[in-house]
């Protein structure tokens, strides 16, 4: 009784934490967004800035009359109110490709001074349950902060991962980087691992997106079976592909322990984190955002890899002005270690900006 009197009091706390770090990155967001640009940027809105799953053509290109400059006024029809020569025609014609071209450089202006500024782009809180061999579980709540901001020709972002843990068993994998852990279980804290892009500005336009960077891993977990106790770090790529109703999209990485605790073990982990959206509807897309798929090389034989095969639906909604999804998915383990995870249920929030 005691022990489970203690676990709840662990999530309580680690739930205040959550919930105080994402309040704090939702007011600083609110706090840096200029008040007057939000309604012009959005037609410039890059990869880097609109979460995957939120991209439309209209946020992956420039207005057509900013793309276009020369019809930015034909299009509403303007037309001298009396007859006239060619040349008068091309001379009104050649001053509204001038105003189009004023409002297309205003319209990048403001979205340059927008997305230099460091914002939020988007939170995602899910909650999920792994499957045991034994018919045991382990519970887990997780938060990803994604953000982006501009630096002279570049744009930038970050992805943070880090979760709050209730392990009846350890589990080889998790964390990732956690490939031996500690025998037992534990409640608390996980490592936190985060990864930092960096990708020429204006060059998100189009079907696909590249960016590259590292990924960090800290050894912040609050409990033997829950850290790796390795600090890791590695090469980091970012990738997306949209085409009409379907995304495709990864992250990948390759980490190296470097430091950290000597009585744990050497770690060299590839980890790809996958997305597949397919809009079914308006508000409805089917989805496949699993944990991730790992190889851990300094492991023997199959048991080095995970590989989670399944999948679920999302639901886009708004609360007031927030743009919000919420997502079910579940996935079966077809190559694990012995005792590792069988099966996973994700329930995930998300919180777009």
């Amino acid at each position: 009784m005691r022990r489970v009197l203690f676990q709840c009091g662990e999530i309580m706390r680690g739930l205040r934490q959550a919930a105080l770090l994402c309040g704090t990155l939702i007011l600083v967001h609110a706090a840096t967004a200029p008040i007057g640009a939000r309604a012009e940027v959005a037609p410039r809105a890059t990869h880097a800035a609109v979460p995957l799953e939120h991209r439309t053509w209209e946020q992956t290109s420039l207005p057509r009359s900013a793309a276009r400059p020369g019809r930015a006024f034909a299009r509403v029809g303007v037309r001298p109110a009396h007859r006239t020569s060619a040349s008068s025609w091309m001379r009104v014609a050649a001053g509204e490709a001038a105003a189009g071209d004023s409002a297309a450089r205003s319209v990048l202006h403001a979205a340059d001074a927008s997305l230099d500024r460091f914002h939020l782009t988007s939170i995602r809180l899910w909650l999920y349950r792994n499957f045991l061999p034994d018919s045991k579980h382990n519970d887990i709540f997780g938060v990803a902060i994604r953000s982006a901001w501009g630096i002279g020709r570049f744009d930038f972002s970050n992805v943070t991962y880090f979760e709050l843990a209730d392990y009846q068993e350890s589990v080889p994998g998790r964390p990732f980087g956690n490939a031996q852990p500690l025998p037992g279980g534990g409640t608390g804290l996980t490592d936190l691992l985060s990864g930092f892009f960096v990708s020429p500005k204006r060059a998100q336009h189009g079907a696909h997106h590249f960016a590259a960077g590292f990924a960090l891993n800290v050894p912040s977990g609050t409990d033997a079976a829950l850290s790796s106790g390795k600090w890791m770090i590695g090469p980091a790529v970012e990738y997306s592909y949209q085409r009409g109703r379907f995304l495709a999209a990864f992250i990948g990485m390759q980490i190296w322990s470097f430091g950290g605790d000597p009585n744990r073990d050497y770690v060299s982990l590839f980890m790809i984190k996958p997305e597949l959206k397919y809009n079914l509807a308006p508000r409805w897309k089917l989805v496949h955002m699993p944990y991730g798929v790992s190889v851990y090389w300094t492991h023997d034989s199959v048991k080095k890899v995970y590989l989670p095969l399944g999948g679920g639906v999302q639901y886009a909604f708004n609360i007031g002005s927030q743009k919000m999804a919420a997502s079910l998915q579940a996935f079966k383990y077809v190559l694990r270690s012995d005792n590792g995870p069988e099966a996973d249920i994700r329930f995930m929030l998300e919180f777009s900006f």
